[in-house]
């Protein structure tokens, strides 16, 4: 869920101006992986949460 939510801000991403630190596909990427690592947390979260009111 989050990789399909992180594709739309991965391609802006790479819209922004390059910077030495970081090329257009290490922003893309970094993107992805951060989409990726925010939708687990929020997968994770919420089922504990609502084993928690059962």
């Amino acid at each position: 869920m989050g990789f399909l939510f992180s594709l739309p801000m991965a391609f802006g991403a790479m819209l922004a101006p390059e910077s030495p630190e970081f090329s257009h596909q290490s922003m893309f990427m970094a993107t992805m992986v951060m989409g990726m690592i925010y939708g687990l947390l929020i997968e994770l979260i919420t089922s504990v949460l609502l084993k928690l009111k059962q």
